[in-house]
Order: structure tokens, then C-alpha cells, then sequence
């Protein structure tokens, strides 16, 4: 039997993880002046919220904090005052000057080691909080299920995440921080009683207010059922990021940076059609940990190409991957390896097999992109890419081919410029298509109507 005083000393706890976005940038533009933000805003709002929600402070990381809270509600209460309470304070100073935090919460069990707290449950808390966009709270659904009936805010679903060193995926979901339950304002009832009482203005308002909503349903009801999207990345932007070595052998390393440059100049001359991020600027991110969400925001853009070089026996192993930005998950992944012997004569082939994976996976995702989303909104290029989407998949249908007609015809309405195809050779290809489509039908013995 295992004596009590050697077992771990455990206990249920809510997690939170919290830190500056962009702390090493503020402090390179100016070192004191961030660091005495910083302590000011502890001082003054963090600290004393910390407390008023019965929260401890376990540790700090320099530009963060690991707190404990026994109660999952004090600590989503203690996060949402927070940053509210820092988005007051950040009012009126330049955006490339502000601090602004992001926050992970967890609950689950933990080890105590004196004061300080391990496990699981303090590292999703800190995968969280990386997920998390600046001045804005990322909870597990554990966190979100135990609030879900107690607080008024509502929380976006954002899907399960696999994050770093963590087993099994993390359900994450976000806090909307704006969307707080409406509270009733005494003073703003007083007109519509005095208008009860008078049955002429009564009748006459509610006429108006019929035409109004019935003019305003007619308008706004597209716009409801299709929302605006908020300003996106160009489609198919992406950016080729510094791959790594496995090791810390210095030639594992330089095979990393010369293939990083390869499949760059490849991907660059057989990409044309999608706006790549320039090597020199993706370079910057060498030795970084890489947060998706975060460089996709900072480099506007929607996917990053990542690798890892790794020596397995004999051979050299190359493991890639495209990252969504928006939603920070990996939708594709290969390996591809190769004979030590061999990679000097056919590293170009190898390239070359990485570039065509590299270009069919950003090409499938972008026709799953655009397929999903409502036409309304869609931009040119968008249209171009929904086009070739729908004829690729049932290239032997008239109904797609006048599909995709009729979404190339909108794309040139809105850019007769569009990189992807100049206006004058889109009937000459749609009429090549058309040939050869009509052809095969006549050839089946059906008739082209």
C-alpha cells in the first residue's frame, strides 16, 4: 500500500492563465514605459480583482499570471472584469502602445507542490490562453458548462482544438464579452405609458411602427440571415514559416533553412495566383513559438505552411503541415523521406513532391472555404475559386458548367482585373469548355437542352 504522506497532494481547482499579447514588441519600443504600465495596471485593477474574487496568485512570468480560484464562477467574473476594466483603460492610447491580455481558463484537478500548482489542468489553462485573441478569454467546456446557467455572457464554440502537449483535443470556447443581458432602464418606459394611455396616438404609432418594421424587414432580412463578415485575409494568403530541425545538430538545422528556401522560391513561382508573405518577413519568426491565430492576424493572412526536418536512421523525414489561421487547426499534414545517400542529387525532387502536396492541400481548403460561405459577400477572387471548385467537382455536368459561368460572370462584374483570370480569356475558356462538354453529351446521344 502507498503511504498518504507519498501520494500527490490534490485538489479541484478553476485555472487561470493570463498574459500580454505582444510583450516582447512593447518592450523593444519602449522598456520602461511598458513596465510601469504593467505594475499601474496590476496596482489599480488586476490585483484588487483578484482578491474581490478570492483568487490567488500562484505566480508570475514576468508579462503573466497562473491564479487559482475554488469557485469557476469567481474566476470567468474575475477574467470578464478584467479585461473590461482594461479596455477602459486603454481608451485614447495609441493601439501600438497598449496592453492588452489574454486569458485561458480550466478547471480540473491539480497537484500542489508548496505554493506552487501542476497537471493537466494548468496546462490546457496555458493552451487556452495562447488561443486566446488579445483582450479577449478562451475557456474550456468544462469552465463553460459550470457557468453556462449562473452568468448572463455567452460563449462562441470554437471547435476542438489540438493543442501542444496535451493528448486529446480541448473543446475551446470564447467568451463574448460584448453580448452582457440587457438591463431594463426605468426612464425609458415613461413615453410608451403615457402613449398606452391615449388610444388616437396609440393607433397612429402602430401604424408607423408596422410600416417601419415591415420597410426595415425588407430590407435588413438579407443582411440578417447573411451577416457581413468582418475585413478577411486575401484568399489563399499564406505565408512558408522557418522550418525546424529536430535536433540541435547545426546540419539538421541548415538542411531546415535550405529547404525552407527551396520550397519558398517553388511555391512562389507556381502560387502566383495566391499572395505569399515575403521570406524575408517570415524569417523574423525563427526560433519563436508560432501561434497561429496570432501571426495570421499580425501578417494578414490565411493559412501557414510549417515543417520539422528530422533524421530517422538512414533516412531524412520531412514533416509538413498547413495551419488555418482563423481557427489556428491543421488541415493537412504528410511526410515525405528520403536516403541520406541521395539527398544531395534529389533534394529538388524532393521540393518538388512538397511544393504539389503543399499546393493541392491550400487549394482544397480554399474551395472548402468558399463553397461554405453565402455568396453575398463573397470578393472576386472568392468567386473565381467557387467556380473552379464547382467544375472541378462534376466536370462532366452542364448544370455546373453554367454554375461556374455564371460565378466567373459575377467575379468580373466586381474586378474586371482579377489576378486570377484576365475578362477576355474567360469566354474563350468557356466556350472551349462548353465545346467539349456538348461534344461528350451528343456523343452519348443526349441532346444539349
Amino acid at each position: 500500500m502507498e503511504s498518504g504522506s507519498t501520494r500527490d497532494r490534490r485538489r479541484l481547482a478553476a485555472i487561470v492563465s493570463l498574459d500580454v499579447a505582444g510583450y516582447s514588441r512593447l518592450m523593444g519600443a519602449d522598456e520602461g514605459g511598458t513596465l510601469a504600465a504593467l505594475k499601474s495596471h496590476r496596482r489599480e485593477l488586476i490585483d484588487p480583482k483578484i482578491a474581490e474574487h478570492s483568487g490567488r496568485i500562484v505566480k508570475t512570468t514576468g508579462d503573466g499570471l497562473l491564479l487559482e480560484f475554488p469557485s469557476v464562477v469567481d474566476a470567468v467574473r474575475c477574467a470578464v472584469d478584467v479585461q473590461r476594466g482594461m479596455a477602459e483603460r486603454n481608451q485614447g492610447i495609441d493601439s501600438d502602445r497598449r496592453l492588452e491580455f489574454r486569458i485561458g481558463i480550466n478547471v480540473g484537478d491539480i497537484i500542489i507542490d508548496g505554493d506552487d500548482i501542476f497537471g493537466d489542468g494548468v496546462n490546457v489553462a496555458a493552451r487556452l490562453e495562447a488561443l486566446a485573441e488579445p483582450g479577449g478569454i478562451c475557456v474550456s467546456r468544462a469552465v463553460r458548462d459550470q457557468v453556462l446557467d449562473k452568468l448572463s455572457f455567452t460563449f462562441e464554440d470554437l471547435g476542438a482544438q489540438q493543442v501542444k502537449n496535451i493528448a486529446r483535443p480541448v473543446d475551446v470556447y470564447r467568451v463574448e464579452l460584448r453580448n452582457v443581458a440587457a438591463q431594463a432602464r426605468g426612464p425609458g418606459r415613461k413615453p410608451w405609458r403615457r402613449l398606452a394611455q391615449r388610444p388616437r396616438l396609440r393607433w397612429s404609432a402602430a401604424a408607423v411602427l408596422a410600416v417601419g418594421i415591415a420597410a426595415f424587414g425588407l430590407w435588413g432580412l438579407p443582411r440578417f440571415l447573411h451577416p457581413a463578415p468582418a475585413l478577411s485575409p486575401p484568399a489563399g494568403s499564406f505565408a512558408v514559416m522557418p522550418f525546424t530541425a529536430a535536433t540541435a545538430n547545426a546540419a539538421d538545422g541548415q538542411l531546415a533553412d535550405v529547404l525552407t528556401a527551396d520550397l519558398t522560391a517553388m511555391l512562389q513561382r507556381g502560387m502566383q495566383w495566391a499572395p505569399m508573405v515575403s521570406p524575408s518577413l517570415a524569417l523574423t519568426y525563427k526560433g519563436k513559438p508560432v501561434d497561429a491565430r496570432m501571426v495570421g492576424r499580425e501578417l494578414n493572412i490565411r493559412y501557414l505552411v510549417e515543417g520539422e526536418v528530422r533524421v530517422a536512421g538512414d533516412d531524412v523525414v520531412v514533416r509538413s503541415r498547413l495551419t488555418d489561421t482563423s481557427k489556428a487547426t491543421e488541415v493537412w499534414s504528410a511526410d515525405i523521406g528520403l536516403a541520406q545517400a541521395r539527398l544531395v542529387r534529389e533534394r529538388s525532387d524532393l521540393v518538388a513532391r512538397l511544393a504539389v502536396q503543399v499546393k493541392t492541400a491550400l487549394l482544397d481548403a480554399e474551395h472548402r472555404r468558399v463553397l461554405a460561405q453565402p455568396l453575398a459577400y463573397a470578393s472576386a477572387a472568392d468567386l473565381e475559386l467557387r467556380a473552379e471548385a464547382v467544375q472541378s467537382g462534376n466536370p462532366d455536368s452542364l448544370a455546373a458548367l453554367t454554375e461556374a459561368r455564371s460565378l466567373y460572370d459575377r467575379a468580373l462584374r466586381l474586378d474586371p482585373n482579377s489576378h486570377a483570370l484576365k475578362i477576355s480569356d474567360v469566354p474563350a475558356y468557356l466556350e472551349q469548355t462548353e465545346t467539349h462538354l456538348f461534344a461528350g453529351l451528343r456523343k452519348a446521344g443526349i441532346k444539349e437542352n
